[in-house]
């Protein structure tokens, strides 16, 4: 099953070089010419038995391993969905969407319409139309990844292979990242989680030392003296002019 889904995801990449000029459409169904020779031709033609629970498909046209045949040796003996059938999948899925568009334009107001209502239906209708392109988009890329852990896990790469693969990884993963604010969305799940409180206030009990008046050297000298003296009279003097005593 593995190796099927690997030869469509080839097979798609291929028809990439099949150009619209190579493919011509006769009766309802398409004449591919062949790369290495073009007077060669192959023929593909739509079925009826196209499923949607098939597995063997390629999302990306569209189309099963049922929905188209080819006359190529790939698709009549190995029963594969060859590149021819993919140009002329895609080639149809291209007119399938320029018909859609058409007909959902369709079921606008007419052009006196929106002239009256000054634009704002045609852009809204193109709002529409590019908001559903950019879904169907989002599901093709989310299927994609799908196939691709699928088809990861069935496949034995060499150490190459696998460093190539880790660098395409490495590029979706800065192309996504583009897109998203991780620095604002981190900061925004912190203050969710954190609860800030204000800080309570507390008056310092610590003790201011008093603050004592000092005393001259010459006051100091004669205190210590007088009370060696132990008289009954203390007398301090620092200038005949200021003479006390203590009693």
């Amino acid at each position: 099953m593995s190796s099927k889904l690997t030869q469509i995801i080839a097979a798609h990449n291929k028809s990439e070089k099949i150009t619209p000029d190579m493919v011509v459409q006769v009766d309802g169904n398409w004449l591919v010419n062949s790369e290495a020779d073009i007077h060669i031709q192959y023929r593909v033609e739509k079925t009826t038995l196209s499923c949607d629970d098939c597995v063997l498909r390629c999302n990306v046209c569209r189309i099963c391993v049922h929905t188209y045949k080819c006359t190529c040796m790939n698709n009549v003996i190995y029963f594969n969905i060859c590149k021819h059938i993919h140009a002329c999948a895609k080639r149809q899925t291209i007119i399938t969407d320029i018909e859609t568009v058409q007909n959902e334009n369709q079921s606008f107001p007419s052009p006196c319409d929106l002239a009256v209502d000054n634009g704002f239906l045609r852009e809204q209708g193109q709002e529409q139309l590019l908001n559903k392109n950019i879904k169907k988009n989002n599901e093709e890329i989310k299927h994609k990844l799908e196939m691709i852990l699928g088809i990861h896990s069935r496949a034995n790469m060499n150490e190459e292979d696998q460093m190539y693969i880790i660098k395409l990884c490495d590029n979706i993963l800065t192309t996504l990242g583009k897109e998203i604010d991780f620095k604002k969305t981190s900061n925004l799940q912190l203050a969710k989680k954190r609860k800030i409180e204000p800080q309570a206030r507390f008056f310092s009990k610590k003790k201011v030392p008093s603050q004592h008046p000092t005393l001259s050297s010459i006051e100091g000298t004669q205190i210590r003296e007088s009370l060696k003296n132990s008289t009954d009279v203390l007398n301090i003097s620092t200038t005949p002019m200021f003479d006390h005593s203590y009693l």
